[in-house]
């Protein structure tokens, strides 16, 4: 009778040698592998990088006269073949009546069957009696895609080599982190507890990032692989104090509207959704979307919000007033649309509004005034802003765009209580007035000049009443003595063009609106 072991052995050994590959044997048949393939010292690989390690394999022959295609292997034996982190292999070699190979099949250890393996020995590790490994079997299936082209050496070291790449190191390293993650796809550390029943819509908050903390109980930690747990917990605490940083769920878009046929406004914004869960009461069912400017708790059942605006700080005027607009929508009913990258399709929520009113009218009218002074300017610098400052230049902003929108050729009254008495009071005046504004770390500066005959009105005053003339629109950055020499400048240049001109020339003092 043929002895298929040492056949298979034999025919695999000549294959090697045919190679160039040095087979040495396994003494013991107890270590999973029946050869240890060892490349020659002039393998190519070795002429990439002088530090590169020779390659080595390990294979296990199977001989066998059966056309199955199947061989059901101890799991002892596939523990051995699995956890070693070389390349292993299960070589299959079918041979005819005659004795010689038909076909022959390699199949690597990689990923697919390194996953069954390690299940497989999980599952045993749970049961309340593991059995013995070696009375364990997993069946492995070949089929054309491990067959060997041809019956030789070449081919052979071909197939070997395909996984392996001629680079043993890099192999090494990836079946290293395949062996340790295996099985831990998803959340692989779980922990269940016990919590009051008062304390439980806490815990939704803080899965909000509300950052609540509550009293759990009976807590036990486990580490699960493949979804199962271990049956040793990683630790068990009669009582513990909860602290949950909750990540955001998505990122995306929401915009306010005040119904579908309005643009409305956008805000790039991070949304937290609560932990899963069957039944809340009305008042709890809520998602939080949150941005440097606000916070908003969205009531879903009961169609309101809790909100938190974040406007005591510097901002951008641009955002300051979309921030001051959102305000004042969110006051009345509108629509919500709210894209997550995480989801296909839009959210929408109609909000009934709220009870208080809205108390920045005027800051918002003020920074849409200072809006249209800093492009009547031209100025496309980015102008931060505080809301203190924007309230306390409300009316200056009011008056410097009335004078904006007037422009220049209007006629103005001039009063001046206190006519200098080296002027000629019978020859034409040119009266220079300077306005001036600040908005963010500008100062916007309008200069007028009113050339005119004045006369005696009320109390001696002396009157003009004339043509007003810009003469110069200019915007100054710096500190109040800076500014101060600019302006000066400014109304020099103007006062001696009228001077040449042989007019009299009268600076009045400024007005910083």
């Amino acid at each position: 009778m043929r002895d298929l072991g040492t056949l298979g052995e034999h025919t695999f050994q000549l294959w090697c040698s045919e190679a160039g590959l040095i087979p040495n044997t396994s003494s013991i048949d107890k270590t999973g592998w029946d050869f240890f393939l060892e490349s020659p010292e002039d393998f190519r690989s070795l002429k990439n990088e002088i530090h590169s390690s020779p390659i080595k394999f390990l294979v296990q022959v199977k001989a066998t006269n059966k056309r199955k295609r199947k061989l059901a292997i101890p799991l002892s034996n596939l523990w051995r073949m699995t956890t070693l982190l070389m390349p292993t292999y299960y070589a299959f070699i079918e041979f005819d009546d005659d004795g010689k190979p038909e076909n022959a099949f390699l199949v690597h250890v990689g990923n697919e069957l390194i996953t069954k393996v390690l299940k497989r020995l999980h599952l045993n590790e749970l049961k309340i009696k593991p059995a013995e490994l070696h009375k364990l079997t997993l069946t492995i299936n070949y089929g054309d895609e491990n067959k060997l082209e041809q019956l030789n050496g070449e081919c052979l070291l071909r197939h070997l080599n395909a996984p392996v790449q001629n680079n043993v190191a890099v192999y090494i390293e990836n079946k290293k982190k395949h062996l340790e993650s295996a099985g831990y796809e998803g959340y692989p550390y779980k922990v269940k507890f016990s919590v009051l029943e008062e304390d439980y819509l806490k815990l939704i908050d803080s899965s909000l990032g509300l950052n609540n903390t509550i009293e759990v109980f009976s807590i036990t930690g486990t580490k699960d692989r493949f979804s199962l747990p271990s049956n040793l917990p990683l630790f068990k605490e009669d009582t513990a104090t909860l602290s949950i940083e909750a990540a955001p769920f998505s990122s995306g878009q929401v915009f306010f509207k005040e119904d579908n046929f309005s643009v409305g406004l956008s805000f790039d914004v991070e949304i937290y959704l609560p932990f899963p869960t069957l039944e809340l009461p009305a008042e709890h069912q809520k998602f939080r979307v949150l941005n440097e400017y606000f916070d908003f708790l969205f009531y879903t059942e009961l169609r309101k919000i809790n909100f938190e605006f974040h406007i005591d700080k510097t901002i951008e005027i641009r955002m300051f007033i979309k921030i001051l607009k959102l305000m004042k929508l969110v006051h009345s009913e509108c629509l919500v649309e709210l894209k997550m990258e995480r989801l296909d399709s839009p959210y929408y929520i109609n909000l009934a509004g709220i009870e208080n009113e809205f108390i920045y009218y005027e800051e918002l009218l003020a920074a849409q005034n200072a809006l249209k002074i800093m492009n009547a300017f031209d100025l496309s610098e980015t102008v931060d802003v505080e809301l203190k400052h924007i309230a306390y230049f409300s009316e200056s902003y009011k008056i410097f765009s009335h004078l904006l929108n007037e422009g220049s050729n209007q006629t103005s009254r001039v009063v001046i209580p206190n006519f200098p008495a080296e002027f000629d009071i019978a020859i034409p005046v040119v009266t220079i007035s300077t306005c001036m504004t600040r908005i963010g770390k500008f100062v916007f500066v309008l200069i007028y000049s009113i050339e005119g005959v004045y006369v005696k009105g009320q109390d001696d005053k002396l009157i003009s009443i004339n043509e007003r003339r810009l003469e110069k629109m200019s915007v100054i950055e710096g500190d109040h003595y800076t500014i101060n020499i600019k302006v000066n400048e400014l109304e020099s240049t103007i006062s001696d063009k009228y001077d040449k001109n042989g007019n009299q020339v009268l600076i009045c003092d400024r007005s910083e609106k």
